[in-house]
């Protein structure tokens, strides 16, 4: 199962019984105060796509002064609003939204939104693994590795380094990310790893992907996940993960994770 962003069609995500009704437009803060909005909208349980949308006319719903709410890394809510909106020009690193933060009070990277939909932080914890979920998470790991060699046009071999896991409190899922060391024609390189998602009631994994900083969306099976903050919406069962989306040479956006499944939701634009 991959993270793939071609979900986003429309996305289907029910929110459980008797949860809120609420809606929200929503956008990440992944350094200091500047940010990008997802095209996505949160409506009534579902997060929906309104299809091809033109930048311009998606910034235009961030207005200035516009109040919005934020989780930061820390998993503490605050209050700010926009400071300014701006058509993205395309320039590396380029952030078309700038928000009003309290100063001090805030730690990256940070889910914005406005509307009147409510979201929860759940925290995350440190999780020891014993060794029977270290081998079946790495000899899953190989196989997604196995899976990728072919694709290479040129020798390369790889080591799995020692997982680190976090758990999702009050909930079966656990994220885990390994060092990978791969060497391509002779030259090491330490930069890889792999990020998994697992169900501590089942012990079954839910997906995983393999991220470089360099090799990019053409390399078959690589797609840098990197884990942020874990967080409920409307009262739902659902568990969402805000989380880096890369496809290599510093090209990297952001998304939201449906935990149980892997998928990407929205994508920063």
């Amino acid at each position: 199962m991959t993270l793939r962003s071609t979900m986003l069609a429309l996305v289907l995500v029910p929110a459980s019984a008797g949860a809120l009704a609420g809606s929200a437009q929503l956008a990440v803060v992944p350094y200091g105060s500047a940010g990008s909005p997802f095209a996505e909208k949160w409506q009534s349980g579902l997060f929906t796509s309104p299809g091809k949308t033109h930048n311009a006319a998606l910034y235009k719903r961030w207005r200035k002064g516009l109040a919005v709410q934020v989780l930061d890394a820390n998993g503490r809510k605050l209050a700010g609003s926009v400071r300014a909106s701006r058509a993205n020009n395309g320039d590396e690193g380029d952030q078309p939204l700038a928000f009003a933060l309290p100063k001090g009070a805030h730690k990256a990277p940070m889910l914005v939104w406005s509307g009147d939909a409510v979201i929860d932080p759940v925290a995350l914890v440190s999780e020891p693994l014993g060794k029977e979920q270290v081998s079946t998470l790495a000899q899953a790991g190989r196989e997604k590795m196995q899976q990728m060699a072919p694709q290479r046009t040129t020798r390369f071999t790889w080591r799995l380094g020692m997982p680190v896991a976090r758990k999702v409190v009050e909930s079966e899922w656990v994220m885990v990310r390994t060092p990978v060391a791969v060497t391509i024609e002779g030259s090491a390189d330490d930069r890889g790893w792999l990020f998994q998602v697992y169900s501590s009631a089942s012990g079954k994994l839910a997906c995983q992907e393999f991220g470089h900083p360099e090799w990019t969306s053409g390399d078959s099976g690589v797609v840098a996940v990197t884990a942020g903050q874990a967080f409920r919406i409307d009262g739902g069962a659902a568990l969402y993960m805000l989380g880096e989306h890369g496809s290599g040479w510093e090209d990297s956006e952001w998304a939201i994770y449906d935990l149980a499944t892997g998928k990407a939701l929205a994508v920063s634009h």
